[in-house]
């Protein structure tokens, strides 16, 4: 669930169902996994200007912010999302995550 793109033209794929994000090279070849063993029930993501991969982390109610190379930068709403289901980042730099569990939607 989700797709975006790196500044270099490599798309970046969510997978819900291995827990994962996968990233493919502009010519669509395999590169790396990103959040195996961090995710659970991963849901859609958001690619920000810098390559930040916001990923909507539906099961451990988290937004986590990985960079491109696979590192995680910081989790985000630990404690105050339960359920989210999407993520952007809207013109003045705020995170907005839709939260399915309370049909909500919080502002970071």
């Amino acid at each position: 669930m989700g797709i975006g793109l790196l500044s270099n033209g490599s798309v970046v794929v969510g997978e819900h169902i291995n827990n994962r994000v996968s990233i493919f090279d502009s010519r669509g070849n395999f590169v790396r996994h990103v959040g195996v063993g961090q995710l659970s029930n991963p849901r859609h993501l958001f690619v920000d200007s810098d390559d930040n991969i916001l990923m909507a982390d539906y099961s451990n109610s988290c937004i986590q912010v990985f960079k491109s190379d696979g590192s995680l930068v910081k989790t985000i709403g630990a404690g105050q999302v339960s359920g989210p289901s999407d993520v952007c980042i809207d013109l003045d730099g705020r995170i907005l995550v839709s939260e399915a569990a309370t049909d909500r939607i919080s502002i970071f």
